[in-house]
């Protein structure tokens, strides 16, 4: 069956797809956005967009949104999943997540092995110092399913592993590789000091840039864990601090702090700049620098008056 959906994607999306282990990936038809960011799994014909947020199980209403044409969408209402799943709770409570069991602490790492050189020129690359490496518990694997990745660990507040990112140091289509685990976590959470200022992003190398108290969504959107901890906690302030492409769920959520009662701030980055580019110090300058978000500011921001 998995031939059949993989044949039937490429050729409703004329071949401009990219291929993982029992996943394909397509440009998104609702957010048009210009990378191959919908996901399909497929065995469980499950599909989701990580950038608008889409999802749905099965290929229907995906192949009416680029207007398929009618053979297709019959081809599409045959398929049936590999696997069960349950819509609810796809991820077992069971699940215990561990590390790759190739994980090596970079600050481990042997000068004789060339896969713990490239890893290290590639964080120096990107930015990172020695302190980073030994705060964040930074890995690499130099074999097993994640050879080649640097692997960054995320802790929950009792020191038990809650996710983690696996990101290449090599040129390849395919840069990420996380873990199949769900992503209703606080990252990075037993780093937080929840009495001070704390800054929501994206990615882990994005909290890393901006700092301490730099909490990473792993994606775009806020899952209920963090948000029940923000509004348990009451911090000073809260910023906002995500990718341009992600400009109106960072405005969902600060919409959502500021009923709250919660100081909220949308720190605006410069166009095509992630934190990780713009580096730790030009970061603090920014958020300094940014005003406290009002209803006001939202309209501006949303209707650009």
């Amino acid at each position: 069956m998995e031939n059949k959906v993989i044949t039937l994607i490429n050729n409703v999306f004329d071949n401009d797809t990219k291929r993982r282990t029992n996943e394909i990936l397509i440009k998104c038809p609702y957010c048009n956005h210009k990378k191959h960011k919908l996901s399909i799994n497929t065995k469980t014909l499950q599909w989701h967009c990580w950038v608008c947020n889409k999802k749905g199980v099965g290929f229907k209403y995906l192949f009416i949104k680029v207007n398929a044409a009618q053979n297709y969408l019959i081809k599409a209402n045959e398929l049936k999943p590999d696997v069960k799943f349950n819509a609810s709770n796809s991820l077992s409570k069971e699940f215990k997540l561990s590390l790759p069991l190739e994980f090596q602490p970079l600050i481990t790492g042997s000068l004789r092995d060339p896969e713990f050189k490239n890893a290290a020129k590639y964080l120096r690359k990107r930015g990172l110092s020695k302190i980073d490496i030994l705060r964040y518990n930074i890995g690499y694997c130099s074999s097993g399913p994640y050879k080649g990745f640097i692997i960054i660990p995320s802790y929950d507040a009792d020191g038990e592993l809650n996710y983690f990112v696996g990101r290449t140091y090599y040129d390849s289509d395919f840069k990420h590789k996380n873990p199949k685990a769900s992503k209703n976590i606080i990252g990075f959470d037993m780093l937080v000091n929840w009495k001070e200022d704390i800054n929501i992003c994206e990615g882990a190398f994005d909290a890393i840039a901006i700092g301490e108290n730099s909490i990473p969504l792993f994606g775009k959107f806020m899952l209920k864990q963090l948000k029940d901890k923000i509004l348990k906690s009451k911090p000073e302030r809260v910023n906002i601090i995500l990718d341009k492409d992600a400009s109106s769920a960072a405005i969902e959520l600060s919409q959502h702090l500021i009923s709250q009662n919660i100081p909220t701030y949308f720190v605006e980055l410069p166009s095509d700049k992630d934190p990780n580019e713009l580096g730790r110090e030009k970061m603090k300058d920014i958020i300094d620098n940014t005003e406290p978000l009002c209803l006001t500011k939202i309209l501006e921001i949303k209707f650009g008056f």
